[in-house]
């Protein structure tokens, strides 16, 4: 997985960000982007491009801060959507949720 330039790191294609449920977050796992960057080892716009193809992130409105869900990136940096898509359902009790929730 590409890491720094961002290249070969948008995962796989997924909806258009409208196409997403909204993703709820915990104060403790919602992040800005630089902060998510830093963290995963990703660039900036990385992020930002998976924030927009997966909706792993909220922003209030347009020109305002963007936060995206460390707990979300992980998963996708393992390439685990299923556990993605039990996040976004909000079963965050599934094993395969929880076992990240430990790498928080």
């Amino acid at each position: 997985m590409g890491r720094g330039s961002g290249r070969g790191a948008d995962i796989r294609p997924g909806p258009a960000l409208t196409d997403h449920m909204p993703f709820l977050m915990t104060r403790e796992e919602a992040v800005p982007l630089k902060e998510a960057a830093r963290r995963s080892g990703l660039s900036v716009d990385t992020i930002r491009r998976l924030h927009k193809r997966h909706g792993i992130g909220r922003q209030m409105a347009p020109r305002s801060p963007i936060e995206v869900s460390f707990l979300a990136l992980l998963m996708l940096q393992h390439g685990d959507l299923a556990a993605l898509e039990l996040l976004r359902n909000g079963q965050r009790e599934n094993e395969r949720v929880s076992r990240y929730l430990a790498l928080m």
